[in-house]
This record gives structure tokens, sequence and C-alpha cells, in this order.
């Protein structure tokens, strides 16, 4: 493990590796300080928390990730991808491998040039998946699979009825449950959302629409009391 009490403890450029079972913990660290550094990760930490942990409650800017594995971010702050604070384009790509986004991290990526190319993000314990525009346009994210369980979220932010996602994405909602919320204008989820090992989806809060949402017996899907409209095809 290593905690991190000053801002520029790895300099200002150059590359960090996280090895599996090592942990990363950024909470001491200001919002820009990780901007020019490439981050190597694998793996969910020596106690599972995650291999990059921000255990403050703050925002860390964040420019470049590769994973190497398999690989969890945790804690309860949050790491932002977001084009209009780092002036270029952000990626975090891992085609072959999953991504978790546990605890109440909050994982964001926002502007037209952040993208996220992984096999498949597993959003759990309450954690926070967050792709959202911002003043430089619409972002490009494609990823196969996004599961969320034990009340994991998946955060559609300042739509303005842009498609989530450049390509069709399967949205699973397994045991524990898990939220889809359009926090500020609308968005469009063009592929699945699929309800099922006694999960429940709760959908809220503006208008937004699902292309396809099928529910298996046993879940439920709810929708609080001030949601907004969403369009709803499938089963």
């Amino acid at each position: 493990k290593l905690g991190i009490n000053t801002a520029n403890a790895f300099g200002t450029s150059g590359t960090v590796t996280i090895a599996n079972k090592g942990q990363l913990d950024t909470a001491n660290m200001g919002v820009g300080s990780m901007v020019n550094r490439t981050f190597y990760v694998e793996g969910e930490g020596p106690d599972g928390r995650g291999a990059m942990l921000n255990s403050a409650n703050t925002t860390i800017n964040m420019k470049t990730m590769i994973l190497t594995g398999d690989a969890t971010l945790g804690g309860v702050g949050r790491f932002d991808f977001r084009a209009s604070s780092v002036g270029g384009t952000c990626s975090l790509h891992g085609e072959d491998y999953t991504l978790t986004i546990k605890n109440t991290t909050c994982l964001a990526f926002c502007g037209g040039n952040s993208s996220l190319y992984v096999n498949r993000v597993v959003v759990a314990d309450g954690g926070y998946f967050q792709p959202c525009s911002d003043s430089t346009g619409q972002f490009s994210i494609a990823a196969g699979n996004v599961d969320l369980v034990n009340g994991g979220k998946l955060v559609m932010w300042n739509g303005n009825s842009k498609t989530v996602f450049t390509v069709p994405v399967s949205v699973t909602v397994g045991e524990g449950g898990g939220f889809i919320l359009c926090d500020a204008n609308a968005y469009n989820l063009t592929g699945s959302v699929h309800v099922t090992n006694g999960g429940t989806l709760t959908i809220g809060k503006n208008t937004g629409t699902i292309a396809e949402l099928v529910v298996d017996e046993g879940c439920t899907v709810a929708m609080p009391r001030g949601a907004g409209t969403f369009t709803v095809g499938g089963t």
C-alpha cells in the first residue's frame, strides 16, 4: 500500500505502475496532480478495496489509464476523465479486461475527447459510473457490458438528448439492485437493460429512453415519485 501526502510525490510527469496486489491511495493529491501521468493498473489491491483508491471526498482529474489486467477503483471520492479540465484527449483502455468501480467511488467520463474501451464495467456497493457531456460536446465511450450490483449506479448526466454510448451496451442489474439515474436533461440508452437474479432496477429522475428492458420473474423496476418520463421498449 502506498499513501500520498503531497500532490507532487511522483513529480510532474511520467508513468505510474500499480501491479497486482498493489494499492495507491490518491487522497492527498491535488485535483490536477495526475493529469500528466500515465497509469498502468491491475488488481483489486491487497484488501479488495481497489488498486487505486480515493479515500477522501475529493476529485482527482485523470488523463490516461491503461489496464494490464482486471482492475478495481475504490474509495469515496471521484476519478474524473474530463477533457475540458486536462486540455486534451482522455482515455481509459483495457479492451480485454473488467473494470470494477466499488464503494461510493465515482468514475466520470466527460467531454468530447474522453474514451473508455474495456470489456466490462462492474459497478458495485454503491459505486457511481457517470458518463456525461460538458462544454466540449459529445464524448466517445464503448464497453461490452455494464453490470450494476449491490446498489451500483449508472448516472447519466447533462445529456441534452444525446446517446450514452457510441455502441449499444448491455446493462445488467443483478443481486442487490442498481440505479439508472438521469440527473440533468435527457439521455438515450440504445442497448438493452436486463434485470435478473432478484434485482431491483430504480429509474429516475429526468426524461430518458431505454431501447430494450427485460425483467426476469421475481425482479422489480421502480420509478420514484417525481421522476421524469422514460420511454421503454422490450418486455
